[in-house]
C-alpha cells in the first residue's frame, strides 16, 4: 500500500511510490555532451575524451520505518581497469557474483554537499538490472543517510527538488516521461571504443524512468 506526505514546499499531499530521481548524465559531462567527438554516449555508459570512464548506477537509501528503498539514478567514474572488467561481464548472468568494485560518484546531490567525487564500491547485479552504489564510509550526510535511512517525506523530497529548486538555479534542459522501468536498448562501449553486444539492460521496478539528455529528472 503506497503512503501520502505532505510537501514542506508546496503544503499538497504526495504519493511517495510514483515519483523518483534520476541523473542523466555525470556531471563532468553535462557541458560538453553536444561535442559529440569528446564523448560516446550511451543510456548505461559514457567515455568522455578516451580518458574518463562512467556507469549509470542505483545509490539505494532504506526508507524507514518499514522495508521500502528509494533509489537515486546517478553515475559513477571508474578507473579504467575497472570500466574494462565490467565491459568483460555486461552480458554475463553470474555477473553479480563479481565483487565489488572501486569508483566515485559523479554527480552533485541536492540536499548535500560536496557528493561529487565520494567514494564508493560498485556492486554489479545482473544483465538486466542496473549496479547498485555503496558509498564507502565517510562522515557525510549522504552516507548517513544510506546507513541509517531516511523517512518518506526525505523521500519525497528528493522526488521534488527539480521542482522547488530556486528560480536563479541554473540547470540543463529537463523531461519527465514516463516510466517505464526499462532502460533504452543501447549498446555499451568497450575501453578500445568499440561496441559490444547490445546489453539491453533494464531497470528494475524500484527504479526512476529513462532520461534521455543531460541534467536531472524526476518521474
Amino acid at each position: 500500500m503506497f503512503r501520502r506526505v505532505v510537501c514542506s514546499s508546496c503544503g499538497q499531499t504526495h504519493r511517495t511510490d510514483v515519483l523518483a530521481l534520476s541523473f542523466r548524465l555525470p556531471d563532468p559531462v553535462l557541458h560538453v555532451w553536444l561535442q559529440r567527438r569528446r564523448c560516446r554516449i550511451t543510456s548505461e555508459t559514457v567515455i568522455l575524451d578516451q580518458t574518463r570512464y562512467f556507469i549509470r548506477g542505483l545509490l539505494p537509501l532504506p526508507v524507514k520505518p518499514g522495508d521500502r528503498t528509494y533509489f537515486i539514478g546517478v553515475w559513477a567514474e571508474l578507473p579504467p581497469e575497472v570500466f574494462q572488467r565490467i565491459m568483460e561481464v555486461w552480458n554475463d548472468d553470474a555477473q553479480a557474483s563479481a565483487p565489488g568494485m572501486p569508483g566515485e560518484l559523479a554527480n552533485a546531490l541536492p540536499f548535500h554537499e560536496n557528493t561529487l567525487g565520494l567514494r564508493l564500491r560498485l556492486q554489479l547485479t545482473g544483465p538486466n538490472t542496473r549496479p547498485d552504489f555503496a558509498l564507502v564510509p565517510v562522515e557525510h550526510t549522504l552516507f548517513a543517510e544510506q546507513a541509517l535511512g531516511i523517512d518518506a517525506h526525505r523521500a519525497h523530497e528528493y522526488s521534488s527538488w527539480r521542482h522547488h529548486k530556486p528560480a536563479d538555479t541554473l540547470e540543463p534542459p529537463v523531461s519527465t516521461p514516463a516510466s517505464t522501468g526499462t532502460a533504452a536498448p543501447r549498446p555499451a562501449f568497450a575501453l578500445s571504443g568499440s561496441e559490444s553486444r547490445d546489453s539491453r539492460r533494464r531497470l528494475k521496478h524500484r527504479s526512476a524512468a529513462e532520461p534521455d539528455a543531460s541534467g536531472a529528472s524526476t518521474t
